[in-house]
């Protein structure tokens, strides 16, 4: 991952954060950003602290009307970090995760947490 922030990175994970000091907002992956779709197979990733250290949290699977869903249960969202990826780009969106946020779920070309 490269040091270099994009600046509409950068807005947007500010509006998100900003959005987030309310009781309850919920937090999630855009579908575009650039034009280019989410990621489907790796979408999103959630990391205990910075994403560089490969600290990647599993999630559990669940098979809800036969399609999987990833989840993840996040008690302390303290020091958790999402990361949203999109096809064809090599610049994620990054998100820390609020103490409000109690769980995350990725299914069919999502990714949200609340």
């Amino acid at each position: 991952m490269s040091s270099r922030t994009d600046p509409r990175a950068a807005v947007l994970a500010v509006a998100v954060a900003f959005a987030c000091g309310t009781a309850h907002a919920a937090v999630q992956c855009p579908p575009k950003s650039d034009g280019r779709s989410l990621a489907r197979s790796d979408g999103g990733s959630l990391y205990q602290g910075d994403p560089a250290n490969n600290v990647l949290l599993a999630p559990t699977q669940s098979n809800p009307g036969g399609r999987r869903v990833n989840i993840w249960n996040t008690p302390d969202p303290s020091g958790i970090v999402l990361v949203c990826r999109y096809e064809g780009s090599r610049t994620p969106l990054v998100f820390n995760l609020t103490p409000d946020i109690r769980s995350c779920q990725q299914g069919a070309g999502s990714f949200s947490c609340k």
